[in-house]
């Protein structure tokens, strides 16, 4: 009985200490799965926050630098020639063009391609030396782009290296005459990326794509990737920065994932794993790169050394060592869930410790009282206990939760959708300034199903608005004036006939242009040219009302868009304006300077292109008849 005994008590303690383990065990792989989890989120997150900024870049470069009738004409020309006048056309584009790529190049985006309509490749600007090769059986991308004549974008692996592709087509009139590429390396790309979400990244290519799309010379620098037989890859090398990984620990950690790797590739599902190394440990994410048509032709490999995955496996190590001790000396019912509760106090710390780490505000909130359940460093504002108080007294110092429109209530919407919810709150700093905070909240259920609480952190987005306010801006405006552009012109004025036309209302256009322009500026410099362009905007905008438009057509030539205008009116204002530059615009170098004025009213009928041309023709008379003075369309009177 007593040897019976003591094998039971053994077993019973063995069996409490495996329990012990495996629960250890089970929760330290759960957390570090969630922590995994959310990482990957985030560098997904911070990916497509720097694609989307080099597209609407790659947009705003376009409609400013390419799209532009030189261009267009030079590639309907190019589309046409033998191969010697082609060569000569290349020539004129790439001078054209340099200019604006080095500025380009500064920014990042250091490719731009030009390509026929049949796809031969007409000009790289960042390897102007090779040129001529179709590109149809290597580039699926541009086939689609030229196949639909429509813009296209996506990662896709190229000639030279893989990069993330911004194709637009480029268009005379209605004639399709080639496509044009903008595009950003790897490299450069996740240099951008490194700002925002630090570590290592390489580019994992799939094996055959290489030996189909790459040039020979760029195929004989490429190695077997140490996380797959089916990729390829640049040589690791020992770089420099902080936390660096040599090259020693990458494939270390390559041959301790690849396994897993594989699986998740083949599975094609998302892949965030954590491998150790000596006294530290790595994250390990790895994002697939899909072509336009979905499907993956490389992987961007993160990687970092993580200290708080490292601090999590020590503090579940040392759960599992405390359990092990305590089952082996005690062996009681009683100590076991004594140890238990010491492990779930660590864990509950260890939850606390990396919700404090997070750079943002983060609450768990009571769906029906709004009452502030878990709240980290960054929500408590310097509180020592901020649970109990409700998320709208915690965040905005409110008595009631948020209702207007510039504070919609994310809890509130979670409750009525039952989805998860993003809002954006505007709030003002201590010395006013405004801050633009993204509020994201998520809803949590009980086992019944129902919404019991809601998970709600927020992010401040200010300079990423900024900076997409910026990018529109210089879309629409004209560097020099800061007048519209044309295009920014055109736009109002299709809306403003539309408005017109709906509702029986008058418009007019006017077009003004600087007297002997040119030969001021051949005589007295551009300089003088661009001060007397910036003094006329001056005076113009002292004339014209609030509601009117003023754009620079290209050149001295302006357009004014005079909404509820009228012939008689628009007359008027020609007069006010002539008077308004013959008394202001005399210039120190050029003297005095003048300008002719033609204006046309809508007509029944009338497009935006054919207001402007009537306004264009009375111009022209007014150079006719002697300049310094203002002529109205005839059909208009």
């Amino acid at each position: 009985m007593k040897r019976s005994g003591l094998l039971v008590g053994i077993l019973f303690v063995l069996f409490l200490e495996l329990l012990a383990l495996a629960t250890i065990r089970y929760l330290y792989l759960d957390r570090r799965e969630a922590f995994l989890g959310y990482g990957y989120n985030e560098m997904v997150r911070s990916y497509q926050s720097v694609l989307e900024t080099y597209e609407l870049f790659s947009r705003a470069i376009f409609n400013e630098t390419i799209n532009k009738p030189a261009v267009i004409n030079l590639m309907q020309q190019a589309s046409r020639a033998d191969r010697q006048q082609q060569d000569r056309l290349r020539q004129q584009l790439h001078a054209m063009m340099q200019p604006s790529y080095q500025g380009l190049l500064q920014n990042h985006l250091n490719q731009i391609h030009f390509h026929l309509p049949d796809l031969t490749s007409f000009l790289r600007m960042h390897r102007p030396a090779v040129y001529g090769d179709n590109l149809a059986g290597v580039r699926p991308a541009l086939v689609a782009a030229n196949k639909r004549q429509a813009y296209v974008s996506g990662f896709e692996v190229g000639r030279h290296e893989g990069g993330f592709r911004f194709i637009f087509p480029l268009f005379k009139a209605d004639a399709f005459v080639g496509t044009v590429e903008t595009s950003i390396s790897f490299d450069s790309f996740t240099t951008q990326l490194r700002r925002r979400f630090p570590g290592e990244y390489m580019l994992l290519i799939k094996s055959d794509l290489t030996t189909r799309r790459l040039f020979g010379n760029v195929q004989s620098r490429m190695v077997p990737s140490p996380f797959s037989s089916s990729f390829l890859q640049a040589p690791i090398t020992d770089d420099t920065h902080q936390d660096h990984l040599s090259s020693f620990e990458i494939h270390k950690v390559a041959a301790a994932l690849r396994p897993a790797f594989e699986q998740a590739e083949a599975a094609k599902r998302p892949i965030a794993l954590a491998a150790g190394l000596e006294s530290s440990t790595v994250s390990v994410y790895l994002l697939p790169l899909a072509n336009i048509e979905g499907t993956p032709e490389a992987f961007l490999v993160q990687l970092n050394r993580d200290d708080k995955l490292q601090s999590l496996k020590e503090g579940y190590s040392i759960a599992a060592w405390s359990a092990s001790l305590v089952a082996l000396l005690g062996g009681g019912l009683m100590v076991s869930l004594y140890q238990r509760a010491r492990a779930m106090s660590r864990l509950n710390r260890l939850f606390h410790q990396a919700l404090d780490a997070l750079p943002y505000p983060f609450h768990i909130i009571d769906a029906r009282t709004y009452q502030v359940r878990v709240a980290n460093r960054q929500a408590a504002r310097g509180l020592e206990h901020p649970e109990g108080m409700t998320c709208h007294a915690l965040s905005h110092g409110c008595a009631h939760p948020c209702d207007s429109s510039e504070h919609p209530c994310p809890v509130r919407i979670v409750l009525e959708t039952g989805a998860a919810a993003v809002v954006e709150h505007s709030h003002y700093t201590e010395n006013g300034e405004q801050r633009i905070v993204e509020v994201h909240g998520y809803p949590m259920q009980d086992e019944q199903g129902e919404i019991t609480q809601c998970i709600e952190y927020a992010v401040d987005v200010t300079e990423r608005r900024q900076l997409e306010q910026q990018l529109q801006r210089l879309a629409e405006t004209d560097p020099l004036t800061g007048t519209a552009n044309r295009r920014r012109f055109y736009d109002v004025l299709t809306v403003e006939i539309s408005r017109s036309l709906r509702h029986g209302r008058q418009l007019s256009v006017l077009m003004l242009d600087l007297d002997n322009f040119k030969e001021i500026n051949d005589t007295n410099g551009h300089d003088t040219g661009d001060r007397i362009l910036s003094r006329l905007v001056a005076l113009l905008g002292d004339v014209l009302r609030t509601s009117d438009l003023l754009g620079r057509s290209g050149g001295d030539e302006f357009l004014i868009l005079a909404p509820e205008t009228d012939a008689v009116e628009a007359r008027m204002l020609a007069e006010k304006l002539l008077v308004a530059v013959r008394e202001g615009l005399r210039d120190p170098l050029a003297g005095q300077v003048s300008v002719s004025i033609g204006a046309a009213t809508l007509l029944n009928g009338d497009g935006p292109d054919d207001l402007v041309k009537r306004a264009d023709q009375a111009l022209y008379r007014a150079k006719q008849y002697g300049r310094n003075r203002f002529e109205v369309d005839g059909r208009s009177l």
